[in-house]
């Protein structure tokens, strides 16, 4: 409750105000904020708790915690769109509004930290959103990558003890009680047995029971998204995608489940160290891992700290410095907190592009073999890393020189069988190499995001869909501007040279509703956005569509089973003497005897063709709204008369004892009720002329 009405006070609360650029208030620093980091996790803690003791404290956890969330994110967007009007309205300069923001920004960084790890994650994934998140906000959720409060070093040897049924001195030869880093999850501990070096994995207590809570909380999100049905123009959330938000929070809680549990990673971290154990891939390395010291709780893996790195290993790891064995005070840890900015000042992050370029690693390569390894995983393997922030990739120099990448945290994977693989590969080749719309759709259509059916225009998809194929291959080709790059003016003249070409196409697709965000899909978007930020900040000319073209070449075998066949199919098409092509010309008899059957049935009236006629539809659809409108009106205006005729009787009753002023009141309600859906449906009516006339037709 208390949290709640902290909430509710941050909602009315202005934010700092300016005068000559400068704020009165003063915002906490993010390593000011964390020298409160034992009573923060003690937040965490304490809702985990609760939530452990049974079904009625689980509810209670629930609102409480629903509460928390509910005012952080409220006060959120209202201090947000106040900044944004007092800027554009010509009250705060551009330096100042900038200010604001970075303030603001660490306030949602710090807001974010206090409500714990499933929080932490999302502030993750956006920090490396360049391109949807302002640069303010970037900038302090960076913080959430690789400086996240560590807990008690007396728990974690307590947690480690319990589940590897030993004390810790006869587990190891040597255990660091002081934590090397620290993540939303766990936290990492540095062990040694003989001349082996280990990073020792320890999940936080009651993490289990806090993703239960704040799962929860988000999937009221899904389900009010679901119900508002959001939509804009173009990407996941444009009108001719179907989305159903809760099987994607279903996807999203399967693999939040998996994460924590940590014989799942090791499974995940040795399969994928199998799919890179390859020459051609030397430039990938992947921990080893140790099952006798692993449980669902604790993980042993190899220790490889690489020359630039964040120190991440299930998350956004923080950096300890291993001068002490106490860990309960609070003044050690404002202590050891001083020293750590010190360590970490030498330790620098894989977006920092200064840094690699004096240990002697070329970013834009890091940049080009980063996105590669993932499109190795997703059309190769099959199996692929689901979470590839800055936090959880590092750089180091191979043995031959080379630039090498260190993937860590493989607690969330994925994976696609052999149709969904086929199905992007063949998409992949349809629009790069054979600019083939049919394959395209056909490749969609096995992945899943095209439905097939009676009724869906799949001649209105292919022809929208070889516009964007014509438009893609031209950009290829003359290392053009693709349309995200180009000014706000210039892609509204695009767009609206769109609409008036393919209009009746458009509001086909609006009304078919023919595409389909599959849930499977939802963390292979989020890798895409995390490598797409890291790409970005390490090569501003990154170009992850680009990249794509000369990998793609390494995937021929992939396509129809070997390299050879397709080769050979791909020149057979050329000059048409693939098998397709001498099946037709065996069979052509038969289709033309086929075809002058049909016309004589259609003659006889065997058949009858169905026509659809989307000008007829538009037509019904608008006069639909213009009878209901109508039909409001009259009854307004019979019900008006009505209490008109009422009200004349002065005191008169009618229907027995029943008073006239009764029914005239009802009579009044009636046609008050009525009136106000008239003008409620000429706007409806106003907005569906305006829709099609964006489309070039006019009503």
């Amino acid at each position: 409750a208390l949290s709640f009405f902290r909430g509710l006070s941050a909602l009315f609360g202005s934010p700092s105000k300016v005068r000559g650029g400068r704020s009165k208030k003063k915002m906490q620093s993010y390593d000011e904020f964390m020298k409160d980091a034992k009573q923060m996790q003690a937040g965490w803690k304490r809702t985990g708790e609760i939530a452990a003791k049974g079904p009625l404290a689980r509810k209670w956890a629930i609102m409480r915690r629903s509460a928390e969330i509910w005012g952080y994110f409220a006060s959120f967007y209202l201090k947000e769109k106040r900044m944004e009007n007092k800027f554009n309205s010509g009250k705060w300069s551009e330096e100042n509004f900038s200010e604001e923001r970075s303030k603001l920004g660490a306030e949602v960084t710090q807001n974010l930290l206090k409500l714990g790890p499933t929080f932490i994650k999302v502030g993750q994934l956006f920090s490396t959103r360049i391109n949807i998140v302002p640069k303010e906000y970037i900038e302090q959720l960076k913080n959430l990558q690789d400086k996240v409060p560590p807990f008690s070093s007396d728990i974690a040897v307590q947690i480690i003890e319990e589940e590897l049924g030993k004390p810790i001195d006869e587990l190891f030869d040597t255990f660091n009680r002081t934590s090397l880093a620290a993540a939303s999850l766990g936290q990492v501990h540095v062990a040694t047995i003989g001349d082996q070096k280990l990073a020792i994995k320890v999940q936080r207590q009651y993490l289990r029971e806090l993703f239960d809570v704040d799962l929860g909380q988000l999937r009221q999100l899904a389900v009010f998204a679901d119900a508002l049905d959001l939509q804009s123009e173009g990407g996941l959330l444009d009108r001719n995608t179907q989305r159903d938000w809760v099987s994607v929070y279903e996807e999203s809680k399967r693999l939040l489940c998996e994460e924590i549990d940590y014989l799942n990673e090791l499974k995940n971290c040795d399969r994928f160290r199998k799919n890179f154990d390859d020459p051609k891939f030397r430039h990938i390395k992947v921990p080893n891992t140790y099952p006798e010291f692993t449980t669902e709780k604790v993980m042993a893996m190899e220790f490889c700290p690489g020359i630039v790195r964040s120190f991440s290993c299930q998350h956004d790891f923080y950096l300890a410095s291993p001068l002490s064995h106490q860990t309960n005070n609070i003044q050690f840890l404002l202590t050891r907190h001083s020293l750590l900015r010190k360590i970490s000042s030498q330790q620098k992050k894989i977006t920092d592009k200064e840094k690699l370029i004096e240990a002697g690693i070329d970013p834009v390569d890091i940049a080009t073999k980063s996105a590669q390894s993932f499109l190795e995983q997703l059309c190769r393997h099959g199996f692929f890393h689901s979470d590839p922030h800055p936090g959880n990739v590092a750089c180091e120099k191979g043995p031959r020189g080379e630039d090498r990448i260190i993937f860590y945290d493989f607690g969330m994977m994925d994976s696609f069988g052999s149709n969904e693989r086929k199905g992007l590969v063949d998409f992949f080749f349809a629009i790069y190499y054979d600019a083939d719309v049919k394959a395209a759709c056909d490749a969609l259509e096995r992945l899943g995001m095209l439905r097939m059916g009676g009724d869906v225009d799949r001649i209105a998809v292919e022809r929208v869909g070889q516009d964007f194929i014509d438009r893609f291959q031209e950009t290829l080709q003359v290392d053009g501007k693709w349309d995200d790059q180009l000014d706000a003016e210039e892609r509204k003249r695009i767009t609206r040279q769109r609409r008036k070409q393919l209009g009746e196409e458009f509001l086909s697709l609006n009304a078919d509703t023919p595409f389909v965000f599959p849930p499977t899909w939802t963390f292979v978007f989020r890798a895409f956005f995390s490598l797409d930020g890291i790409g970005k900040t390490l090569d501003p000319k990154y170009d992850l569509t680009r990249i794509t073209l000369p990998y793609l070449k390494e995937l021929l075998d992939l396509k129809d089973g070997n390299a050879f066949k397709t080769t050979l199919l791909r020149l057979g098409k050329r000059v048409g003497l693939r098998p397709v092509d001498i099946n037709q010309f065996i069979t052509q008899p038969r289709q033309t005897a086929k075809i002058e059957d049909i016309a004589a049935r259609l003659e006889k009236g065997d058949f009858k063709l169905r026509v659809r006629a989307l000008e007829v539809e538009r037509m019904m659809e608008r006069n639909k709204l213009l009878q209901k409108n109508t039909f409001n009106a009259v009854l307004s205006c019979l019900f008006l008369n009505t209490g008109i005729a009422l009200a004349s009787l002065a005191k008169e009753t009618i229907f027995g004892t029943i008073p006239s002023k009764i029914p005239t009141q009802l009579a009044f309600g009636a046609a008050a009720l009525f009136g106000l859906q008239v003008p409620r449906g000429l706007r409806k009516l106003k907005k569906l002329d305006s829709y099609n006339e964006r489309y070039g037709l006019k009503a």
